[in-house]
């Protein structure tokens, strides 16, 4: 029998909205274009290259932002309603989690480009993830709470704030907040009716630590 590839897990915070739910009824989501994400200082960096290729190429990014965890607290006050949304954990092949999703890197300073380097015969800009992709995977160490990962992809209108495309992975699981209510995991029972695999899981809080522990949650029966 041939292995099953290795596969990677990475996770959302979502708000229980109107389209957190249409993501999970469609299997989309919403990729932002840069200057359009919490951080005011997405996107700048240090130009000593005298080159404005990276410029335009921030400018065409689009980005979904994930992270590695799923108990993070300040995460599911910030990102979930305050401990009112979910979480959502999707698998990724691993060929897809290394071509395509990033890890950001925390640092005190703005990341510097000394210099652009282009593929020869074609002047097409060299994408290095030391060099010209650190300036677009690089935050505040204020922000490394996040432990963030990003999958990336080039806007198809780049005058467009964002796009919900595809997310490239399998949702797996469901993690439901502490304070999120009945009405939010119905809908999410009831969307979810033809992928009965996804795991429900409820928060609560831990005895004698400051952390989330997950039980599983029952699947309502199909209507």
């Amino acid at each position: 029998m041939k292995p099953s590839p290795p596969v990677q897990n990475l996770c959302r915070y979502r708000a229980a909205s109107g389209n957190t739910f249409a993501d999970l009824a469609d299997g989309q989501a919403w990729y932002s274009r840069y200057d359009c994400l919490n951080d005011p200082y997405e996107g700048r960096y240090v130009n000593r290259s005298g080159e404005p290729a990276v410029d335009h190429l921030i400018e065409s990014l689009r980005v979904l932002c994930f992270s590695r965890r799923n108990d993070n607290l300040l995460l599911w006050a910030h990102y979930a309603d305050n401990h009112r949304g979910v979480c959502l954990q999707y698998e990724f092949a691993d060929d897809v989690y290394r071509g395509q999703c990033f890890p950001v890197k925390y640092s005190p300073d703005q990341p510097i480009l000394e210099r652009v380097e282009r593929y020869p015969g074609t002047g097409t800009l060299s994408i290095n993830t030391d060099r010209e992709a650190k300036v677009f995977l690089t935050k505040s160490q204020d922000w490394s709470y996040e432990e963030e990962y990003r999958l990336l992809r080039i806007a198809e209108d780049p005058s467009a704030s964002g796009e919900r495309r595809p997310v490239p992975a399998r949702l797996t699981a469901i993690y439901f907040g502490l304070r999120t209510s009945p009405q939010t995991i119905v809908i999410a029972d009831r969307l979810l009716q033809d992928r009965p695999t996804v795991e429900f899981w409820q928060a609560s809080l831990a005895v004698g630590e400051f952390r989330l522990v997950f039980e599983p949650r029952a699947r309502l029966s199909p209507a």
